[in-house]
C-alpha cells in the first residue's frame, strides 16, 4: 500500500508516482529502436469462436462467408481497390439495360403477333337491319338499301336520327380492300346536308356517274374523300369515303 505525498508549502499536491499494482497506470513497455513498428494499415484480427475452428486451429468451411459477402456487394474486394469494383458495377449497367429492353421488345412483338393471328385487328360487323326498320317505321323518306354486294363488304356502323328539321340515316361500310365509305340518306335541305356531311369546302366537279339507273354528281369532299350525290324532291342520298372508284361504283349500283 502506498501513501500519497502531502501538500507542499503552496498547498499543491505533488504528482502521484506510478503505482505498479494498478494495471491502468502501468507504464508502456519500451520500444526498441530496431524493433518492428506497429502495423496501422492492416485491420485488427477478428477473434473467432470455437465453432469457426477445428482441432488443428484452422478456420472451417464457413469462415469465408464474410469475404464472400464483401465481394458480392462490389464495394470492397480484398484483391482490388474499391474504386475499381465500383467502376466495374457502373460499366455493367448499360449492358444490363440494353438486355432488358431487348427482352421487353421480344415480348411486345410476340403479343402483337398473337393479337393479329387471333383476328384482334378485324373490324366488328354491325347489323344495320334494326336501324333500317326504325327509319321505315318513321316514314320520313324512301330508303335505298344495298343489295347483292359481293363477299367482303361489312356494315360497321348504323345510326338513324329523326329531328324537327329532317331525319338522317347513316350506315358505315368497309370494302373487301379495306376501303371505307358511308351511306347517308336524309330529307334535310340538300345544300345544308351537303355542307354538313362533306364539309364547307366541298366542291362539285363536272363528272357524273350513271349507275343503278341514277345520275350521281361527283364531289371532292373534306379529308381527300370522293362523294357521289343523288338528289330528288323528297330526299338526298350521299355515298362518300376513301375507296377506289370501282368500289364506289359497285356500291351505288347495289342500292335498291
Amino acid at each position: 500500500m502506498t501513501s500519497s505525498p502531502g501538500p507542499d508549502e503552496a498547498g499543491r499536491h505533488a504528482p502521484r508516482r506510478p503505482d505498479s499494482t494498478d494495471p491502468d497506470l502501468a507504464p508502456l513497455p519500451p520500444v526498441s529502436a530496431d524493433g518492428p513498428l506497429p502495423n496501422y494499415g492492416e485491420p485488427a484480427a477478428v477473434a473467432t469462436t470455437d465453432d469457426d475452428t477445428d482441432f488443428d486451429g484452422e478456420l472451417d468451411g464457413d469462415s469465408d462467408g464474410g469475404a464472400r459477402e464483401v465481394e458480392e456487394t462490389g464495394l470492397l474486394n480484398p484483391h482490388e481497390p474499391a474504386a475499381a469494383a465500383v467502376a466495374a458495377r457502373i460499366g455493367r449497367r448499360p449492358r444490363d439495360m440494353v438486355i432488358s429492353v431487348g427482352l421487353l421488345l421480344v415480348v411486345v412483338f410476340a403479343l402483337f403477333g398473337m393479337y393479329r393471328c387471333l383476328g384482334g385487328d378485324e373490324v366488328a360487323e354491325v347489323d344495320a337491319g334494326p336501324v333500317y326498320e326504325e327509319a321505315r317505321r318513321d316514314g320520313a323518306f324512301t330508303l335505298l338499301t344495298p343489295s347483292g354486294l359481293p363477299d367482303g363488304w361489312k356494315s360497321v356502323s348504323a345510326d338513324y336520327q329523326p329531328q324537327s328539321g329532317g331525319a338522317t340515316l347513316r350506315v358505315g361500310w368497309r370494302s373487301p380492300d379495306d376501303g371505307t365509305l358511308q351511306l347517308i340518306e336524309s330529307d334535310i335541305v340538300p345544300a345544308t346536308l351537303i355542307t354538313r356531311e362533306l364539309g364547307p369546302d366541298a366542291q362539285q366537279t363536272d363528272a357524273v356517274v350513271d349507275e343503278g339507273g341514277r345520275q350521281w354528281q361527283v364531289y371532292n369532299a373534306r379529308g381527300g374523300e370522293t362523294a357521289y350525290v343523288f338528289q330528288e324532291a323528297d330526299r338526298t342520298v350521299i355515298v362518300t369515303g376513301k375507296a377506289s372508284e370501282e368500289e364506289l361504283r359497285a356500291f351505288v349500283r347495289s342500292l335498291k
